[in-house]
């Protein structure tokens, strides 16, 4: 695997949430794992890494890794936090949004797709049990 970018701290108290511009808080706000997926949403933020459980978000979207141990037990975290959270369909190959921009997706596409797969509760969860790999 490539390293993609890399992320400094300034100091130890500095939290790593990214965003581009500020937040609308009337509408949902997504957090997303890599500043590069975060340009493409709308009113998204970034956590830097798959710690998305530090961020103040409305909507969780991981990385599609259902072989990750690491991602999926925080997944089901923010799953019995009740939380909503978007589990990817299984026809989806990319591992996450910048890669589904390079593979042709358009961004109504994908926002579509995160509607569509986003879930929260018992469906999150049964939905969650048959996508994970692990």
């Amino acid at each position: 695997e490539v390293m993609r970018y890399i992320t400094i701290k300034y100091s130890s108290d500095t939290k790593k949430i990214f965003t581009k511009e500020p937040l609308d808080n009337s509408k949902k706000i997504i957090c997303v794992e890599g500043a590069i997926d975060s340009l493409f949403i709308d009113n998204s933020i970034a956590a830097n890494d798959s710690n998305l459980l530090r961020a103040d978000a409305d909507i969780y979207v991981w990385d599609n890794e259902p072989r990750n141990e690491h991602t999926v037990r925080k997944m089901l975290d923010i799953i019995e936090q009740g939380c909503e959270i978007v589990i990817w369909p299984e026809s989806m190959k990319d591992k996450d949004i910048n890669d589904m921009v390079l593979s042709g997706l358009t961004i109504e596409q994908i926002m579509s797709i995160i509607d569509r797969y986003t879930f929260k509760g018992m469906i999150a969860k049964m939905k969650f049990i048959s996508w994970k790999k692990v």
